[in-house]
């Protein structure tokens, strides 16, 4: 069995002087399979993410939670956001319920969309900072035009053409 560890990247800013905040998430019965769920873990903990601006992601198992995270098939999806064209095939959060929702589209987690340019991994490493994001109160960022590092809550879920793919928070 491989044993995993937490990365040990510094975040290429300073950071935070902020004090930490927790912030308690859960994952939807039966969503993520034990290594998809690790892989989420060490993703929220890595200090290239909000975890380099002061907010703590701790996985709990009960209630009451910050965020429920459920991964969801495309039937699923329709059924909760197709009065909504522009979310067809997309992950959504929903952050004015409480707990927050941020549903992951199976077919958006499995395969990146044709606009992104970079790996799966990051593919997935972005869609839950972005996601996350959200469920803090953060909305979309502008596109960057200078081929820098795209910023975290650009949507690069609709393309990376003028922006470096990029997951993390503390690399924009």
């Amino acid at each position: 069995r491989k044993k995993l560890t937490m990365p040990t990247t510094k975040p290429t800013t300073k950071p935070t002087t902020k004090p930490t905040r927790i912030v308690r998430f859960g994952f939807r019965r039966g969503s993520f399979s034990q290594d998809e769920r690790r892989f989420i873990l060490r993703t929220l903990a890595d200090p290239r993410g909000w975890r380099g601006r002061g907010y703590q992601f701790s996985h709990s198992a009960t209630r009451p939670v910050d965020v429920v995270v459920a991964l969801c098939g495309a039937a699923e999806m329709d059924r909760r956001f197709g009065e909504h064209p522009a979310l067809r095939g997309l992950s959504v959060t929903n952050f004015g319920d409480r707990p927050a929702r941020v549903y992951i589209h199976r077919g958006n987690w499995d395969n990146p969309p044709r606009g992104f340019t970079g790996t799966l991994r990051q593919y997935k490493q972005y869609l839950l900072q972005h996601e996350m994001g959200h469920a803090l109160g953060k909305g979309h960022d502008a596109e960057r035009t200078d081929g820098g590092p795209c910023r975290v809550m650009y949507q690069q879920s609709r393309g990376t053409a003028r922006c470096e793919p990029n997951p993390w928070v503390e690399r924009e």
